[in-house]
């Protein structure tokens, strides 16, 4: 049956598939916080079986080493996605760094739990905590301060995924290479950083 999917399962993924360049967001992310001077820069993932999560996870630790920071395990949480799993993480890293200045949450619906939490805590968004999300949601738009984030070119990936099912459809040969396309993303800086 032809199928096309969105985002690839593995980094062997078989099927074809249409995703954002999660690694380049992630590290356009962490290097936007670190130029604006943070110094500990914290991480919320998503689900680390989600292999976009995973990219976006294995962006943040190079660039925050690069920038002469050291790594530090007590400012990586994990989440699941869901706006509570961001404040529970948010509510872990500040127990574990009381003094964390810039969180990248692997998603805008978790970085408005996160942000719930830093201002149960009078942390001060971007004062005291720069805060940036990824996917450039409608949340990230609405949220007081807006949201710094990771857009992800969705229209563009929605064309791409019909394009390779029609291709799909119209009977490639069997052996024919799979196409996997990734899309470039694109930080949009507003007030949260």
């Amino acid at each position: 049956m032809p199928c096309v999917i969105s985002g690839a399962r593995h980094a062997a993924e078989t099927l074809p598939s249409v995703d954002s360049d999660n690694f380049e967001g992630a590290r356009a992310a962490v290097e936007h916080l670190v130029s604006r001077g943070r110094r500990q820069v914290a991480t919320i993932t998503g689900r680390l079986e989600v292999y976009g999560a995973q990219r976006r996870w294995t962006a943040t630790a190079p660039r925050v080493s690069a920038a002469g920071l050291a790594p530090d395990e007590r400012l990586i949480a994990p989440a699941d996605f869901t706006e509570e799993g961001g404040a529970r993480a948010m509510r872990d890293l500040l127990a574990r760094r009381p003094g964390l200045d810039a969180v990248f949450v692997a998603s805008d619906v978790m970085a408005a739990g996160a942000r719930q939490v830093l201002r149960e805590a009078d942390r001060r968004i971007p004062e005291d905590v720069a805060l940036i999300g990824f996917d450039d949601s409608v949340v990230a738009r609405h949220m007081h301060p807006a949201l710094t984030s990771v857009r992800q070119p969705i229209e563009e990936m929605g064309r791409r995924m019909a394009q390779l099912l029609l291709d799909e459809i119209a009977g490639r040969a069997p052996g024919d290479e799979r196409p996997s396309v990734v899309l470039p993303t694109e930080l949009v800086v507003r007030d949260s950083s």
